[in-house]
């Protein structure tokens, strides 16, 4: 299996790779959410994950009065964002998202929103995380770790491949969801090279937004 939960994994990959978008593209997520990015009372985001993706550029393209804060446990990660997305506006972080002291220490101060392209999917491949003495899963250590640094009131933006990850970050009782949506991926039907007609189960990429209670 591969070790995406694992910073060393990353750390090699991006020291090849310049860019690369997980399931959906910036323009995709941010028509998607325009609803919750365009929201004149969010002042300070953070792209958890942020890896070498172009979304914080391509949210600050839209809202050029925010300040973005690119969180990431990988060294190369870090260092790839601040080349694709500049300085302007533009904060970086190493932290290990399921590390609770990590995590606030990062963000010292709380942010209105949350936004996350893979990343629980990617954590939850891991093992299980001690929080206040129990074993959890990652995507349950993860909002738990979030519902720290983002302010009462505030939301978190999930795109996920999995239409179970809106059970797995509703166990934690810091967080409600509020909304949730698929889009399509893959239609259930295509034809081969003969014009056929295959029927395929249909593929969807899954939208959660989630507030902090």
């Amino acid at each position: 299996m591969t070790e995406f939960w694992k910073s060393s994994y990353w750390d090699k990959r991006f020291k090849e790779e310049i860019e690369f978008e997980w399931l959906v593209s910036p323009d995709l997520f941010v028509s998607q959410t325009h609803l919750y990015l365009s929201d004149l009372s969010t002042k300070a985001i953070a792209h958890i994950g942020c890896g070498n993706s172009l979304l914080s550029r391509r949210i600050q393209c839209m809202r050029d009065d925010v300040r973005i804060h690119n969180v990431d446990y990988s060294e190369e990660a870090i260092n790839r964002a601040r080349e694709l997305n500049g300085e302007q506006q533009q904060l970086y972080h190493k932290a290990n998202l399921l590390d609770t002291q990590q995590m606030t220490a990062a963000l010292l101060q709380p942010v209105d929103l949350v936004v996350d392209k893979c990343v629980a999917d990617s954590l939850s491949t891991g093992e299980d995380v001690v929080i206040e003495g129990t074993p959890r899963r990652p995507a349950y250590a993860l909002a738990y770790n979030l519902s720290r640094v983002v302010k009462s009131g505030g939301l978190w933006i999930c795109c996920s491949f999995s239409p179970y990850r809106f059970e797995d970050l509703a166990e934690c009782a810091e967080w409600e969801i509020t909304n949730r949506w698929s889009i399509p991926v893959q239609s259930g039907s295509e034809k081969d090279s003969d014009g056929r007609v295959v029927h395929r189960p249909a593929v969807h990429h899954y939208f959660i937004v989630l507030r902090r209670i």
